[in-house]
């Protein structure tokens, strides 16, 4: 009997360990087109990337590798059916935000360790239908422009429902 309970509470302590944290936002609809939607937001610097969808998700946040940091390539990146498969599968793809007024919230799950997660927080303010600024990671604000994107990535993913 003491072996089952040891086993019953180590399996609770993985499950535990493995779920994933809230992200402190509630997946809603955006009401209005307050940006672009119909592609990706992407910092210069490092071709870092978004894609936005109507209905509150966002995936990226990932840097690109240093042979596509280019627009042309980070363009044919978001439009590569396989790039897509990778991020459903990837928790740090996903997320949810908020936009009120003028301002965005960005929620995003980040890896601590293989199989602990925590929550990246970005805010920023809309600039206008195009330009976001945001702060990412705990870096200073940073400007994202918008690149329209003919097909766009599905916002289907096994982590937000």
């Amino acid at each position: 009997m003491n072996k089952l309970l040891t086993s019953i509470l180590l399996l609770l302590l993985f499950i535990n360990a493995c779920s994933l944290p809230k992200l402190g936002i509630i997946k809603e609809t955006l009401i209005g087109e307050p940006f672009k939607l119909q592609g990706f937001y992407y910092r210069k610097t490092d071709y870092n990337s978004f894609v936005f969808y109507k209905n509150g998700v966002v995936t990226g946040g990932l840097i690109s590798s240093p042979k596509r940091r280019n627009i042309d390539s980070l363009t044919e990146e978001w439009a590569n059916k396989e790039r897509y498969k990778y991020n459903y599968n990837f928790v740090s793809a996903w997320g949810l935000f908020k936009v009120k007024d003028d301002s965005i919230k960005i929620r995003k799950w980040g890896h601590i360790y293989y199989d602990e997660y925590s929550v990246n927080k970005i805010s920023g303010t809309i600039v206008n239908d195009s330009t976001l600024y945001l702060k990412y990671k705990g870096e200073n604000i940073d400007t994202f422009y918008f690149h329209y994107l003919a097909i766009k990535p599905d916002s289907t993913n096994q982590f937000i429902k």
